[in-house]
């Protein structure tokens, strides 16, 4: 004998939280309508963009005026010139320097070698010692 289900048993349907399809609408109009967060580092770009589309739409013409198509370029990079840092760091120097506890062991070298790294240190300017 089949009976339904027992009081309090789910047996099918949506599981509870899932969202139907007014639920999902919602959500994407509200995405939709929402203002998206100002990014300087785009508006830079944007900036850049529209200079570089001055300066190349004053190239094309027949009659191009010089000091406006400058004008321009000289505009973008300037804008360029403040995004580079953010896109592209500057490399560092690094020095290197060995351990004072534990110095290098050149004996395994052969002579050949030796020569050629006395060459290379002579030619980054590296000392050879104290003094």
């Amino acid at each position: 004998m089949l009976r339904g289900a027992a009081p309090g048993e789910r047996r099918g349907g949506r599981q509870k939280g899932t969202p139907n399809k007014l639920s999902i609408g919602r959500v994407k109009a509200a995405i939709a309508t929402a203002t998206p967060e100002f990014d300087s580092l785009d508006q830079l770009r944007l900036i850049a963009k529209h200079f570089l589309d001055q300066a190349t739409a004053e190239g094309k013409k027949k009659k191009a005026n010089m000091r406006s198509l400058n004008d321009c370029l000289d505009r973008a990079a300037r804008v360029l010139r403040d995004i580079v840092p953010y896109e592209h760091p500057k490399l560092s120097a690094v020095k290197l320097g060995g351990d004072p506890n534990a110095p290098l062991n050149l004996s395994s070298l052969s002579d050949a070698e030796l020569a050629y790294f006395r060459r290379i240190m002579v030619k980054i300017g590296a000392t050879d010692g104290p003094g």
